[in-house]
Formats: structure tokens, C-alpha cells, sequence
């Protein structure tokens, strides 16, 4: 039976549907809709709905278009019904879910990539609790990509009503070990931080979003060259556009010291140039920058929140704080571990260690057994 997976966004497509899908012995298909920024591109069996085609939930979208992009979805399911469905993402599985259900697919996988819900915002909680009930009563089978977010759901009601599934040891689709950085380069660069003359990198993964920690990591930096003025110090901005730096930044004079990446396809460069990754993130399903960070040897720092929990382990390989914390208590902790580099090299070795134990092949293998 073919395994055919729904999606929003290329490059969610390319960095996890696509080695989720190939990890299928048997004959697949990935169905993606674009962002209005994205481009298509060429990949064996993965196709791209026309432009107009919208089914996101979200309060940009073109609402006029959910009944004729549903129609077309219906005629779809209609056309291909002895196929096993795999919906991605909160607020993008709900229609496929749903007219699937109607057109008679039997196997309807909702794979959330971490339920949103959790730690969300009082004003869009509820509301994303609510399609998270839809999208998993709708489905025959729901996964998510962390242990604790799992065991999160499975003490409330949707838990008892359906069981949920999760990849271990976390991730959907893991990372792969060749780009896990090598162990006598992660020693050069730690024998580094005896130098005193050396730039120690930051580094930050996201999107310029409250929700990502933007820009609560510019008032971090700010506070740490603060407090470190005798050493060289930069913040690598990966993601991120000059623009939105520049707008946020509330202190000019540090932008001299931040190196702003928008858009890399090989970040594993520039994160084993760092010795940090720090992503204050409120809420995660899992934090795959963190697995990516860890695999290139950076101590992880972040708030301790349900999802990321499932790979940073508080003063073994990272550091966590509390919702509350100030910048610039972020920034006294990380001055802290700076000024101490045994400490800090513990913590880069055990991260590294960590990111082993998510092998793609191990994570993808335990998929499989849910698919």
C-alpha cells in the first residue's frame, strides 16, 4: 500500500518529510503546499499543489479557498483510496484528515510534530487544544516527536480517549551521523577556549518570532558583552534577516558583534564554529536546532520546557531557566560557564554524546514501527 504524506512548507519537506518517506520500504508520495516565500523544486515523488490550493489554519489565510482546495483534495482521496494518509502539522492536518475521513481512507496518520498546545499562550491555547482534539479523533493513529510531550497528553483526557504514539528517543526523523562533528575537532575547538584570544560563538536557530525567543536573544547578547568585556564574543543569527536584527535591536552598538546568517543549506558550518547554542524558546514540540546544535558540539541553553527535555539534560549538557528568568541572568549563567572552560568543554563533549543516541537510523526505526 502506498504511503503518501501532507505537508506545508519546502523545507520542513526537505529536512524531515523527505527521509521520513524514504524510510518506507514501499512505494510513497509527498503532496506539499508552498508558502507564499517558497519555491518548488525537484525531488523524486514529491509534488506540489497549485498556488491557489490552501488548506493552513491560520488567521492570514485565504479562508475563500478552503472549500474549492477541500473539493480538490476530495477528488484526490477518490482517486487514490488504498493509500495510507499522513497528515503533518497542527494546523495543516485538519482539512486532509478530515475530507480523507469522508472520501473513506481507511489509515489516517496525524503526526503533529509535537502537540501545540502545550506551554501555548492563554489566547491561542484553547484554540489549538481544540484542533489537537479534531486532528486526533479524526486520525487512526497520532504521533509526536518527544517522550514528554507524549507522556504530556497521555495524563489528560486525549490521552485516555486515544492512545499516542511517539519516535525515541525523540525527533521525527533523528539526524544523520555523519554530521555529527568529528571528536578530534570538537578537541581543537574546546583546546581553544584556553585562549584567550579566541571568539567564542554564540550561535541562535529561528525565526524572528516572540515565541522563538526573538528578539529576547539580542537582550541576552547585549548583557553577556556586558559582562565580558575583556573577551572576544559574537552571536551568529541564523535564520534571521538584517532587517528584523536591525528593527529589534535595541542597542546599536552590538551589532557590530552579531553575524547574521538568513539563509545557509549547510548550518553544520557554522554551528561547530560555535561553543553555544542558545534558543530561549517558549514552547517546542522537540527543537530540532537543539539536535543539530548538540551534534556540532555546543553547549544547549534554553527554557525548561516540555519537548526540548527530551535531549537536554540541566548542567550535563546544557543549561536550562525558568519562564521568569531575566536576560541578564541568562547572560551572568553563561558568563559564568565562559570563565570556567573545563566546565563548559563537559558540557560540549556530553552534548555531542547526546545527539549520538538520536541517530536517523535508530529514530527512523522506531517510526516505522508506529507506520
Amino acid at each position: 500500500m502506498k504511503e503518501v504524506h501532507f505537508v506545508f512548507g519546502n523545507l520542513g519537506t526537505k529536512r524531515f518529510i523527505i527521509p521520513i518517506a524514504e524510510s518506507f520500504k514501499g512505494n510513497f508520495e509527498i503532496y506539499c503546499q508552498l508558502s507564499c516565500r517558497d519555491k518548488t523544486f525537484n525531488y523524486k515523488n514529491v509534488y506540489f499543489f497549485p498556488k491557489w490550493f490552501n488548506v493552513k489554519i491560520s488567521l492570514s489565510s485565504s479562508f475563500w479557498l478552503y472549500i474549492p482546495s477541500c473539493v480538490y483534495l476530495y477528488l484526490f482521496f477518490r482517486r487514490n483510496r488504498n493509500i495510507n494518509l499522513v497528515a503533518h502539522m497542527t494546523t495543516y492536518a485538519i482539512f486532509p484528515l478530515l475530507v480523507a475521513f469522508f472520501a473513506g481512507i481507511k489509515n489516517r496518520t496525524y503526526f503533529n510534530h509535537g502537540f501545540a498546545n502545550i506551554d501555548a499562550p492563554f489566547q491561542s491555547k484553547y484554540v489549538l487544544m481544540i484542533l489537537e482534539y479534531i486532528n486526533t479523533l479524526l486520525s487512526t493513529k497520532t504521533i509526536t516527536v518527544s517522550p514528554s510531550h507524549r507522556d504530556k497528553i497521555n495524563s489528560s483526557l486525549l490521552g485516555k480517549i486515544k492512545p499516542i504514539y511517539t519516535t525515541y528517543p525523540g525527533s521525527c526523523c533523528g539526524i544523520e551521523v555523519s554530521r555529527i562533528i568529528n571528536i578530534n575537532k570538537l578537541n581543537e575547538k574546546i583546546k581553544n577556549l584556553y585562549n584567550q584570544n579566541y571568539t567564542i560563538y554564540l550561535s541562535y536557530v529561528g525565526r524572528p518570532f516572540n515565541r522563538k525567543g526573538f528578539p529576547f536573544i539580542l537582550n541576552i547578547f547585549e548583557n553577556i558583552l556586558k559582562l565580558n568585556s575583556d573577551k572576544n564574543i559574537k552571536l551568529q543569527l541564523i535564520g534571521i534577516s538584517k532587517n528584523s536584527v536591525v528593527e529589534k535591536v535595541k542597542n546599536k552598538d552590538i551589532i557590530k558583534f552579531i553575524e547574521i546568517i538568513e539563509f545557509t543549506d549547510d548550518i553544520d558550518f557554522y554551528l561547530k564554529k560555535s561553543c553555544f547554542l542558545i534558543l530561549p524558546s517558549l514552547r517546542e514540540g522537540f527543537g530540532y536546532a537543539f539536535l543539530e546544535g548538540a551534534a556540532s558540539g555546543n553547549a544547549l541553553v534554553s527554557y525548561e520546557i516540555i519537548g526540548p527535555d527530551s535531549l537536554i539534560e540541566n548542567s550535563v549538557n546544557g543549561i536550562t531557566f525558568n519562564k521568569s528568568d531575566s536576560p541578564y541572568k541568562f547572560a551572568e549563567v553563561i558568563t559564568s560557564i565562559i570563565n570556567k572552560p573545563n566546565y563548559l568543554a563537559k558540557l560540549m563533549v556530553n552534548a555531542r554524546s547526546k545527539a549520538l543516541l538520536f541517530d536517523r537510523k535508530v529514530v527512523l526505526k522506531s517510526l516505522r514501527k508506529i507506520l
